[in-house]
């Protein structure tokens, strides 16, 4: 584990307000932030108007152009050249236009958050009267994240996307038609079917049309890139367009749901819990493919399908990053089929924005362990008191604690599965992960959590039974331990 000093942080939101005295040089900042975010909203909108009435002027004097200009410049440059190295400059000018107004609309965000920060660090707070002070609004969010990159495709914000889109469509067109003959591979064929002596403004081919379809969606694709949050890819915004059309919904705060997933893993670095301790034990018995697929496995489809066949029930069949996104981003779990689509969507947005560990880490200190009981270091006070006071032993646990913890992700109540453990420690056992005393000290501890209550007290009999038939087994090897607890199951993942 790395020491403090050596973890690389991220810069959060603060919880904290500034100290007494220092809130004149505060009120300072929070003023010159309110002036950086109204010149920032001048410069836009004059910016946007200036661009509007430049394109109005230009393709008014393209579109009254004559053909012979067209003609001379092909036959000095050559037909084709024209044709594909004007259309590249156009798309190359209309991105590079549409991400100048990106950026602009990203440094509003910026300084609009940074007003909402200092705002709340004075101690300043609005609540959520959203009649009074709408909270997607600078004027009365309480968390920066309230204000978005990217409101949707028919905010004011894409305006100018969609205007440099449409400019740039029209002049693909002007330029596809203007020289429609070299598209084909034989133009002899295609003049003697077309006069193509005098060809109108708008050719009637789908060639042009395509091409200006194309230019516009480049265009606003290369503007709404360019405001994507930390961490969003274009898989969120495919699985999100995704989950819209199936009208299954996700939290529409999802980047302060992630800071505050990514501050409890520095939190749990803190306290010097050992997450990466977990990781054996918690991709053997969660999901054994986890470091090889991008986000699901044929076995995690598979095995879902076959239990249903059998008992009609959809269950089971998510690999950690579907769990992970699940738990984290989405609303509500009905709607099951429709949940699974978005879970194998949103999982290959996971796996692309995140490293491998980095879901493991922010899957263990998200998931819920029994009721109320939501991350690890929460499940490790809640379930271990004695251990978790204790700095040294914290930082080192055994393979009790370990296992313990993550059986519980799959028993959020206060019942046990005694078929379920007895086979998830055949199969450690198997894989060399555990060793047979820790079988027994396993067992043990489910006796502790029942005397402590944290265990319906009508589990005792189950685990006195399997309780007796561990201490009957003194192999030091382990396998008559294996035995009686059976092979281990055919699949890992839920």
């Amino acid at each position: 584990m790395n020491p403090p000093d050596t973890i690389p942080h991220e810069q959060y939101f603060p919880t904290y307000r500034f100290r007494a005295g220092s809130s004149e040089a505060a009120l300072k900042e929070y003023e010159a932030a309110v002036k950086i975010l109204e010149n920032d909203e001048r410069i836009f909108a004059a910016s946007t108007g200036f661009f509007i009435g430049g394109a109005g002027i230009l393709f008014a004097a393209l579109s009254q152009a004559n053909s012979e200009i067209f003609t001379a410049v092909g036959v000095i440059f050559g037909d084709r050249t024209v044709l594909y190295i004007g259309w590249l400059l156009i798309i190359i000018l209309s991105m590079l236009a549409a991400t100048y107004f990106a950026d602009k609309t990203a440094a509003v965000v910026h300084a609009a958050r940074k007003v909402i920060v200092l705002r709340r660090m004075l101690g300043i707070s609005y609540g959520s009267v959203d009649m009074v002070l709408p909270s997607n609004r600078v004027e009365g969010a309480d968390e920066p994240f309230q204000i978005r990159m990217f409101d949707g495709w028919l905010s004011y914000k894409i305006l100018p996307a969609y205007i440099i889109g449409i400019f740039s469509a029209l002049l693909s067109v002007i330029l596809f038609s203007r020289f429609i003959s070299f598209i084909y591979t034989d133009a002899n064929s295609i003049k003697s079917i077309v006069n193509l002596t005098n060809v109108p403004f708008f050719q009637i081919s789908m060639t042009p049309i395509l091409a200006g379809i194309l230019s516009f969606v480049l265009v606003v694709g290369a503007f709404r890139a360019k405001l994507y949050e930390s961490n969003e890819n274009i898989f969120w915004s495919l699985a999100a367009a995704a989950s819209a059309l199936m009208r299954f919904q996700i939290k529409s705060n999802w980047p302060y749901v992630l800071y505050r997933i990514k501050l409890a893993v520095e939190e749990s670095r803190r306290i010097g819990l050992p997450l990466e301790q977990f990781y054996p034990i918690l991709t053997h018995v969660e999901d054994r493919s986890f470091f090889s697929h991008r986000g699901f496995s044929i076995r995690t489809l598979v095995a879902p399908i076959i239990r249903y066949a059998r008992s009609k029930k959809l269950s089971g069949g998510s690999t950690i990053t579907q769990q992970f996104v699940r738990s984290n981003f989405f609303i509500s779990y009905r709607k099951k089929y429709r949940r699974k689509i978005a879970e194998l969507l949103f999982s290959l947005w996971a796996e692309r924005a995140f490293e491998k560990k980095q879901i493991l880490d922010y899957y263990l200190v998200s998931v819920r362990f029994s009721k109320n009981v939501v991350g690890v270091d929460k499940a490790f006070q809640y379930f271990f008191p004695q251990i978790f006071v204790n700095e040294a032993r914290r930082r080192q646990l055994t393979n009790v604690e370990l296992f313990f913890l993550v059986e519980r992700l799959s028993s959020i109540g206060p019942s046990m599965n005694i078929e379920k453990i007895s086979a998830i420690l055949g199969s450690l056992l198997s894989a060399n992960i555990i060793k047979a005393e820790d079988c027994i000290s396993i067992v043990e501890i489910y006796d502790y959590q029942i005397s402590e209550g944290r265990i319906a007290i009508s589990e005792a009999p189950k685990v006195k039974s399997l309780k007796d038939r561990v201490l009957m087994l003194r192999d030091p090897s382990g396998h008559a331990l294996y035995q009686l607890f059976g092979p281990p199951p055919s699949g890992s993942a839920r």
